[in-house]
């Protein structure tokens, strides 16, 4: 058995293996038009919001979460001129990282995935971690893949 460890990052990292620079991000607040979002990661992350949610009923503080997590997720409301402007967004970031020495952008958030290289670096968006479609990204020290599974 190999032993696996992991660390949890509330911010944006970089990894940097093999000569390689990873930069990771959740993706959250990158888009111009997600100023809501912005805002409300900062009242969610804040000490007196996550006091106060501290101490409410299990089942309330789940409610609240659910709700937030559903009117934010807006994926199954999403059609082709959405995921355009988004991946247009997404790759103008991204080619500001790779100018910036990073080999690859890896994030989540956006509920499905997306793989698009450019001359210097990719960037790879993760979709839906869930029974009927998961997928991770790999890197094998050379390149970094999206597999399924």
């Amino acid at each position: 058995f190999k032993k696996y460890t992991n660390k949890t990052f509330l911010d944006d990292t970089t990894i940097t293996h093999n000569n390689a620079s990873i930069y990771v991000t959740h993706g959250d607040g990158i888009l111009s038009w997600d100023t809501s979002y912005r805002l409300l990661k900062k009242v969610l992350r804040s000490s007196i919001f996550i006091k106060s949610y501290s101490l409410l009923p299990k089942s309330i503080a789940q409610k609240i979460a659910e709700k937030i997590s559903y009117e934010r997720k807006d994926s199954h409301q999403i059609d082709q001129n959405k995921i355009a402007r988004i991946h247009d967004e997404l790759e103008s970031f991204t080619k500001e990282k790779i100018n910036k020495g990073h080999n690859y952008v890896i994030m989540g958030h956006y509920h499905h995935s997306y793989h698009k290289k450019f001359d210097n670096g990719e960037l790879i968006l993760l979709g839906e971690c869930n029974e009927l479609n998961y997928n991770y990204a790999i890197f094998d020290g050379d390149k970094l893949e999206i597999k399924n599974f």
